[in-house]
């Protein structure tokens, strides 16, 4: 809960979008960022929320399925 509300000041303050995200493996670890990063599209980040500047909050799935090719 503490990496939300760090999320919804900042999305406040800079006007922008962020995202809070986190990593099973290899050792267990919440991100906050802009929407905008190229992390966000990492396939093992787990994106939970993004905070936006209006103070709503966009739940997302926490796990992604990925699947090898």
């Amino acid at each position: 809960m503490i990496a939300v509300n760090v999320a919804r000041d900042m999305a406040r303050k800079d006007r922008k979008t962020y995202l809070v995200a986190s990593t099973p493996v290899p050792n267990a670890a919440i991100y906050i960022f802009v929407s905008d990063h190229p992390d966000a599209r990492d396939p093992s980040i787990n994106v939970m929320l993004e905070p936006t500047p209006s103070g709503a909050s966009i739940p997302r799935p926490c796990f992604r399925t990925s699947t090898r090719h």
